[in-house]
């Protein structure tokens, strides 16, 4: 018998070495996706550090991230009204970004929809009873420039700038990983109450 090494180009009962090559393809691609969903930095070429931006709102003031980042993290949420993991996702991360709204956290929508779908962002967001930003990426500069790729994406960005958390797409309960990065980052809520 033939070792594998030995095994003439073709396919056989192991489905030869291209099979093979596919396969390793295939676990190294899983393998990336599960640290993107784990919340790896710098995936796919995204930058550690955000460069400052300013994005407009909707119907609102241009927004500068250095600015936000002075009160405290930010947490970037890449979505379009289209997209139904990103619709599961803004209520969990909404939650989550009022529990800490006293320690500074803010939430930013970055919708990523074509100029003719921004009227719906309004209405979805007054039915849902948002009060966050929802900021426009009309042409996918800033989010490209974060290495976004596919919706939703989320960055959790550290007051000094630090990219501490990247997470792509969206399943019940992928708000906990996001919490738990956030809470490596908040000083200690006892030591603000003088504990």
């Amino acid at each position: 018998m033939l070792s594998t090494e030995e095994r003439p180009l073709g396919p056989g009962p192991t489905g030869g070495p291209w099979t093979r090559l596919l396969l390793v393809a295939a676990l190294v691609g899983a393998a990336i996706l599960g640290m993107q969903r784990q919340g790896s930095v710098n995936a796919a070429g995204a930058p550690d550090a955000i460069e400052d931006f300013v994005l407009p709102t909707l119907g609102g003031p241009e927004l500068r991230l250095s600015e936000a980042l002075q009160r405290g993290p930010v947490i970037l949420d890449f979505w379009a009204t289209w997209c139904a993991p990103c619709r599961l996702a803004m209520p969990a991360y909404a939650a989550l970004a009022e529990r800490y709204a006293d320690r500074g956290v803010q939430l930013w929508a970055i919708s990523w929809d074509h100029p003719r779908m921004h009227d719906r962002i309004g209405p979805w967001f007054e039915k849902n009873g948002f009060d966050f930003p929802a900021l426009l990426d009309a042409d996918h500069a800033v989010g490209r420039a974060l290495g976004v790729a596919n919706l939703p994406t989320t960055l959790l960005v550290a007051p000094d700038g630090r990219v501490v958390y990247r997470h792509v797409g969206f399943a019940r309960g992928d708000e906990r990983l996001l919490e738990k990065q956030l809470l490596e980052i908040l000083p200690d809520a006892s030591a603000d109450a003088g504990d």
